[in-house]
């Protein structure tokens, strides 16, 4: 019998199992006072269990409207309230009845439903196992139920609540062929405590409803209000974790799913393999189709690889336009290649959205556990890498290759380096001035990364930056970057230098809703006010995912911090989103700047964008000056700042202090400070 035909006999067989326990349960609490003992306050038992049929209703009716997920527990309140009550078997039983007709009404499978049914009699009846332990009377004292001592009941709220959760964890466990463990899932301690609160917010709904039938009514509303809310917070804190735009998992609760993985591998034994899929020239359609097709086009594509994915798969969104995949005991080769087929057929099926064909190739890196990483960070980090790769020998999919690919490739050899050498005396700022051409004064730095590597020496950024942006190093790597900068502005100042540092970002920062907080907290830890932090970005970091990129642009305009768009120019659509986002400045890309002198196109080019960012009241900085000529050209031309080496070359934070003690740069002192060629 293969695997999936076993899993379905359990899934067939484990509801069976669970109502014959039921059954038993029921059996067992059959001796319990019959509801005609219950005389003039028949009443109260009518009005708790119409309460709970409606608060299920209710439920059902939230998840189809408002797309909430169910609480697994809608009618806690009531039927513990029922239970203390008046705990007759009679009512268990409709109260499991109302569960698996809730469960066929929102669309449960048979089986679902049954099982629901039946943990439900399980819970209720561990429920009153536990009152009856504490001296709780099953029957009625004096006309009135009897629900025993408050120990009691908090103690029969807790075994039930954990019975519930068991219950559910052992359902999943053999409907997936998982652990009970693994089941259980990181959401099992926020269910178990909102499930307490609702079962002891029974207790006072009896208080309020024996009391007098006045208060009937609002305890019935607050225990629906309290129900709605718990389902809410709940709703909430999922929602913290998954992506908004597909509502996939965000790359922090992938990585998170990853470890559990990587848990569950090492108690079973096996393996599994993290995907990593970056859909090919996804900024072109948002170029040319619009960030409006280019969102469908991803919540489209989502919805496509998740219905090609088995329940025990994890699917996340964690970039712009990647997508990631860990596949559960996904270990043999041939197994790897056949998933990553699948995926890329499905990824180039024809799509439409919005009217508009679109057509998506994917590349994908796969990263094997236990082969290629024991952890969530070195799987994600290498299938990245392997991705990075795949897209490089453009090959469609690549597997990672271990050492002896970051060997042989040679540029992968300084990932492990880099890591290791973030925090270190290895890395190091240089610091490039800007200067406002109507004054001649400084305007600004701007802080460049340099790697002082011990065995390769001096690295250039090009030949560690590619490598750094497709893997999880580009957020420690850029807020190093930032703690340091401010923290040299922070001495600039206090040395009576008031001069400002521009930083630049990549695609993983400006795609990160935590990166305007990290920001935050080093403006606060240097001391330093947010107007004198700028952040570059370029053209294709925006268009990669434009919505996210124009939220976290937002939320550092809001601070205060400057963000100005490097390389402006020579990217996608420079002059359609100037209008839409909150930037600063432009830097004119040093492409057109260096020409502009003997070549009238470059020259034209130039102007326009001056002109044009004068309309929209946007700065602009011209980088790439080298000549004495085009510097005087970019003043007639009404050019906001400029930077290059004819103003000053990169220099260390000591040379850089010393030369901006200066105050002002004349002509004749630029000119000494000139020559050679503009280069980051």
């Amino acid at each position: 019998m293969d695997n999936r035909r076993a899993r379905q006999l359990r899934i067939r067989l484990l509801p069976a199992v669970v109502a014959l326990v039921a059954l038993i349960a029921l059996a067992a609490v059959a001796w319990s006072d019959p509801l005609e003992r219950l005389g003039r306050n028949a009443w109260v038992a009518a009005l708790l269990f119409v309460a709970l049929v409606l608060s299920e209703i209710v439920g059902a009716l939230a998840e189809r409207s408002e797309r909430v997920r169910p609480l697994e527990a809608e009618s806690w309140a009531f039927a513990f309230a029922l239970l203390i009550y008046a705990p007759s078997a009679a009512l268990l039983l409709l109260a499991a009845l109302v569960r698996v007709a809730i469960a066929l009404v929102r669309r449960r499978p048979g089986a679902a439903a049954l099982m629901s049914g039946a943990s439900t009699l399980v819970t209720m009846a561990a429920g009153l196992g536990v009152l009856a332990a504490f001296g709780a009377g099953a029957g009625l004292a004096g006309g009135s139920p009897s629900g025993g001592s408050v120990a009691g009941q908090v103690a029969a709220a807790l075994a039930m609540a954990l019975v519930a959760g068991l219950l559910r964890a052992l359902w999943w466990s053999y409907a997936r062929g998982v652990s009970v463990r693994f089941a259980l899932g990181p959401e099992a301690a926020e269910v178990f405590g909102a499930e307490v609160v609702l079962l002891l917010l029974g207790v006072l709904v009896l208080a309020l409803v024996e009391r007098s039938g006045v208060f009937a009514p609002v305890a019935v509303a607050v225990a629906l209000a309290v129900q709605y809310g718990a389902k809410r917070a709940l709703e909430g804190s999922r929602l913290r974790s998954v992506d908004a735009l597909t509502n996939l998992a965000n790359r922090a609760s992938f990585e998170k799913g990853v470890d559990a993985f990587v848990a569950e591998a090492e108690r079973r034994g096996g393996g599994f393999a993290v995907y990593l899929i970056d859909l090919d020239g996804f900024g072109e359609i948002n170029a040319t189709l619009g960030t409006t097709v280019g969102d469908l086009a991803l919540k489209a594509m989502a919805g496509r690889l998740e219905g090609g994915l088995r329940p025990t798969d994890l699917l996340g969104r964690v970039g712009g336009d990647e997508f990631a995949i860990a596949a559960y005991r996904v270990e043999s080769r041939e197994e790897v290649e056949a998933l990553a087929a699948r995926l890329r057929q499905q990824i180039a099926r024809p799509l439409e959205v919005g009217g508009c064909p679109v057509a998506l190739t994917g590349s994908i890196g796969v990263a094997l556990f236990p082969d290629h990483g024991t952890s969530a960070a070195e799987l994600i980090a290498h299938s990245d890498v392997a991705l990075f790769g795949a897209k490089r020998r453009r090959q469609g999919v690549s597997t990672y290759q271990g050492e002896g690919e970051r060997f042989n490739t040679g540029r992968f050899s300084l990932l492990a380096d880099l890591r290791q050498a973030i925090g270190t005396s290895q890395l190091y700022l240089v610091y490039q001035p800007k200067i406002d051409l109507a004054s001649d004064r400084v305007a600004g730095v701007e802080a460049l990364l340099r790697w002082n590597h011990p065995r390769l020496g001096l690295v250039g950024p090009a030949e560690f930056m590619p490598l750094a942006e497709q893997t999880e190093l580009m957020g420690p790597l850029t807020a190093w970057v930032v703690r340091e900068a401010l923290a040299q502005c922070a001495r600039w100042h206090a040395g009576g230098i008031k001069v400002g540092v521009a930083v630049n970002t990549s695609a993983k920062n400006l795609h990160d809703l935590e990166f305007p907080g990290m920001v935050a907290r080093e403006l606060e830890l240097a001391g330093v006010e947010a107007g004198w932090l700028e952040m570059e970005i370029t053209e294709s970091t925006v268009m990669a995912d434009p919505t996210r990129s124009r939220l976290v642009i937002e939320q550092l305009r809001g601070m205060g911090v400057a963000v100005s768009v490097d390389d402006f120019g020579a990217g996608y659509s420079s002059f359609t989103y100037l209008q839409q986002l909150p930037i600063s400045s432009v830097k004119i890309d040093s492409s057109f700047v260096t020409t502009m002198a003997g070549d009238a196109n470059g020259r034209a080019i130039v102007r326009a964008i001056i002109d044009l960012a004068k309309d929209l009241s946007i700065g602009t900085v011209a980088e790439g000056v080298e000549t004495e000529e085009v510097m005087e050209a970019l003043r007639v031309l009404g050019c906001s700042m400029a930077q290059g080496y004819y103003i000053h070359r990169p220099a260390t934070a000591a040379d850089m202090t010393h030369w901006l003690a200066g105050g002002a740069i004349p002509a004749a002192r630029s000119r000494r400070a000139g020559g050679g060629h503009s280069a980051e």
